[in-house]
């Protein structure tokens, strides 16, 4: 056996190891060896991935361990058949319901023990990557497992999982060997024939039972053909966020307290930006300049903290900076857009990047500074955009998408789009642009869109509430968008949507929502009611005084109960407005 390195050292001193690892796959004859030049270059550029984490407004990348946090996820489990909802009594299917979860909480050590393999899904930088990068580290110090980190924006990765597919298919007949994970990252980040793909290699990988494989994917996108169990980052718990911010403050030097600024942001209703490590970044970035009005929603928190790196960050003295070149903030933070604008993928070739940096320059009449310093300091001020090898690379697509949006947007090319193209950029700029009622319509009506439409939902869009309400009860009126198991209606109604994007909009929509499903009454209205009363339950907050009147008078009396399958069930008083 070969003797395996400490994880104590650099990852890069793994390589050899991992090299050998493989061509005990192959065997040692010139068609293997050549392989093993191939893997051992596939392995390189994991291991330097999985090494360090790049962290925004940081001028150098931190060591993987300094910052990562215990991931917190949940695997989805079988629930109960359908039919069970049509015959019990009101009795016996509450506390059914009061059982019904289907997710459990799992440790990531459970998780690696149970050989399955799994789609790993979460929101917008959640943390997928480095929970993947996590587990390539975790799995190096097993001696009978090959891991193998399949990166999907990089170039070529489609044809590199493709070929480790077909070299498994090659040697399955042969005597038993260590076990293959292919750990594949980003799923949503290529385009639909590529998923393919990724879909038809993983279901080939399946077939041989080499191994395992790890898929991750945003929420709300269809992960095609495969069949595996599912799981789901869920947020940082309390402790995860002191960890981080401590080591983020610590990082710039900030006297900031970080127990404080923690407990100081909490008090103030801004949870949901301290459970995933960007938005917690960008949250203690805006907070070292403002204790106050924070923004609700993640792309205004991107907004805000692109400004504060822009024009205020230098000001805070948090890092010492050695500038050369005469550009301000906003010049650098312009020259971002357009280099974001103008590629698809985080990562971008040297030449391209040369080239769009001196065409900007030009512009705003920076032609004589010396482009290669002006995007060394911007990588080393800001952290967004940074070199790795022979290209630059975003270290947030979310950033990337964002920045590209604001170019979208602010040069009017959006406006004069007719198909979009559903992803995470059409929804910033749609959010971005002054309605996005014209976008929102579009992507109800196209089953592919559906990630897109729940991104801009989730970050509170200016548009038409009565079209878009009309459009919401057509989408759930098509087959299989809503599943009703029982209903009264003087009493209850008992069911679930397929997709619970309503969630995400903004809590005066829910009410504006709630208010149509209480003048329009039917047991789809009832049931899209139900999720509006949750989850403004879930936020801690209650019908607006207007609302619940036409609640009360819509439905007849405060007593109605609203029950989804696997969550629980409420009663219309639950969400009674205080003072009522």
């Amino acid at each position: 056996m070969i003797p395996l390195p400490s994880l104590s050292i650099n990852l890069a001193n793994l390589l050899p190891y991992l090299e050998e690892k493989f061509k005990t796959w192959l065997g040692k004859d010139p068609a293997s060896i050549e392989l093993a030049d191939w893997f051992k270059a596939v392995q390189a550029s994991s291991l330097q991935l999985a090494s360090v984490v790049y962290c925004v407004g940081m001028p150098e990348p931190i060591p993987f361990e300094q910052l990562y946090q215990p991931t917190r996820m949940t695997k989805k489990g079988v629930g109960r058949r359908k039919d069970t909802y049509a015959y019990n009594g009101r009795l016996d299917r509450s506390v059914a319901l009061a059982h019904a979860a289907t997710e459990r909480e799992i440790t990531v050590s459970d998780f690696l023990l149970s050989k399955d393999d799994a789609i790993i899904y979460a929101g917008p930088e959640w943390g997928k990557t480095t929970f993947l990068h996590h587990l390539f580290r975790t799995l190096l110090k097993n001696p009978i497992v090959l891991p193998v980190l399949i990166t999907l924006r990089r170039t070529n990765a489609v044809e590199d999982l493709e070929r480790i597919v077909q070299i498994g298919g090659a040697v399955s007949k042969k005597a038993k060997r260590d076990e293959f994970v292919l750990l594949v990252d980003g799923y949503d980040e290529i385009d639909p024939n590529a998923r393919k793909r990724v879909s038809d290699a993983l279901l080939k990988f399946q077939g041989l039972q080499l191994g395992r494989f790890y898929l991750t994917c945003r929420s709300f996108y269809d992960v095609a053909l495969i069949t595996a169990p599912e799981l789901h980052i869920k947020g940082f718990h309390l402790t995860d966020k002191y960890a981080f911010v401590t080591t983020f403050l610590k990082t710039y030097g900030s006297k900031l307290d970080p127990i404080q600024t923690v407990d100081d942001l909490q008090k103030r209703g801004f949870e949901d930006f301290l459970s995933h490590p960007l938005l917690l970044t960008l949250a203690c970035i805006v907070e070292t300049t403002s204790h106050t009005n924070h923004p609700r929603s993640a792309l205004r928190l991107l907004e805000r903290a692109l400004e504060v790196l822009a024009y205020k960050w230098d000001d805070q003295k948090i890092i010492e900076r050695h500038r050369i070149t005469a550009l301000d903030g906003r010049d650098r933070i312009e020259l971002l857009k357009r280099i974001a604008y103008q590629s698809r993928s985080p990562i971008v070739d040297k030449l391209r990047v040369t080239t769009l940096a001196k065409e900007e320059l030009s512009l705003m009449h920076f032609d004589r500074v010396d482009h290669n310093r002006v995007l060394m300091e911007t990588a080393q001020f800001y952290g967004i955009f940074v070199p790795k090898d022979d290209s630059w690379e975003f270290v947030h697509r979310s950033l990337q998408d964002f920045l590209a949006a604001q170019y979208w947007v602010e040069t009017g090319i959006f406006a004069g789009i007719e198909q979009y193209r559903w992803d995470s950029r059409t929804a910033y700029a749609a959010c971005l642009y002054h309605d996005a009622t014209k976008v929102i319509l579009a992507g109800l009506s196209n089953p592919e869109a559906l990630a897109t439409v729940a991104e801009i939902f989730s970050n509170a869009p200016y548009f038409s509430m009565t079209l878009v309400t009309e459009a919401i009860f057509k989408y759930y009126a098509q087959p299989k968008c809503a599943e009703i198991y029982e209903s009264d209606p003087q009493w209850y109604i008992v069911g679930r949507l397929g997709t619970d994007f309503i969630r995400l909009v903004d809590s005066r929509y829910l009410n504006r929502l709630a208010e149509a499903c209480a003048n329009n009454r039917s047991e789809l209205s009832d049931l899209i009611a139900a999720y509006c009363a949750f989850e403004l339950c879930h936020r801690r907050l209650r019908f607006d005084l207007l609302t619940y009147q036409c609640m009360v008078e819509g439905y007849g009396h405060e007593e109605f109960i609203f029950s989804i399958v696997d969550v629980g069930e409420i009663k219309l008083s639950n969400a009674r407005p205080l003072g009522y």
